[in-house]
């Protein structure tokens, strides 16, 4: 009798590669990101329409306060970028019938 612990008990490490393929594993974490992305974007597009707003109800903004709201939306307009560029990628990714 082998407790689970013991060597004899263990299961061959070729066995768990065959029961299910590291690129299955990667293909549905493509579904598992899209959702994630997409929320992403959506904030970041929404974080910048509030700026813009804020902005704009502030009157006239002049020095730092000027330029540090330029930052935001330069960093802002990056990451929506970025984002949109990784969603692109992951759909480019994942095949046309898969997700049906």
């Amino acid at each position: 009798m082998s407790l689970p612990g013991s060597r004899q008990h263990r299961e061959p490490l070729e066995w768990h590669l065959q029961s299910q393929p590291v690129h299955r594993c990667i293909e549905r974490a493509g579904f598992q990101l899209q959702p994630f992305l997409i929320i992403g974007i959506i904030s970041g597009v929404r974080h910048i329409l509030t700026l813009g707003a804020r902005l704009s109800l502030a009157g006239e903004v002049t020095g730092t306060a000027f330029r540090r709201s330029q930052i935001e939306l330069g960093v802002e307009a990056a990451v929506v970028l970025g984002l949109g560029v990784a969603l692109f990628l992951v759909r480019l990714r994942v095949p046309s019938g898969a997700g049906e």
